[in-house]
């Protein structure tokens, strides 16, 4: 569940009648979609500070978690700054984020 695999959901379904405004997905569109094999700790470090923010507080800022998140499955899948900028261009993450 990323903004990357949301933009290639929704560029492959883009011709498809949503009706009120959502398209079931089902194992054949999710196999047609590639997925990285993950050994990211990083990743599930976030994952779990999320997890564990939102115990605490269900209403807490986790903006700045998912944004770390968003750079590490941006990076899983090869894309550059650029890229990110077509996949979610209202990225808060920066070139120099990103490069870093």
């Amino acid at each position: 569940n990323s903004k990357f695999v949301q933009y290639c959901i929704n560029k492959q379904f883009n011709s498809l009648k949503m009706a009120g405004g959502f398209f079931t997905i089902g194992t054949r569109e999710v196999s047609s979609i590639h997925i990285p094999n993950l050994s990211n700790t990083a990743l599930e470090n976030y994952v779990n500070a999320i997890l564990a923010i939102k115990e605490l507080n269900p209403n807490a800022d986790i903006s700045n978690e998912e944004k770390k998140i968003d750079c590490i499955v941006y990076k899983l899948y090869g894309l550059t700054y650029d890229e990110v900028k077509i996949v979610d261009p209202k990225t808060p993450i920066t070139k120099e984020t990103y490069d870093n």
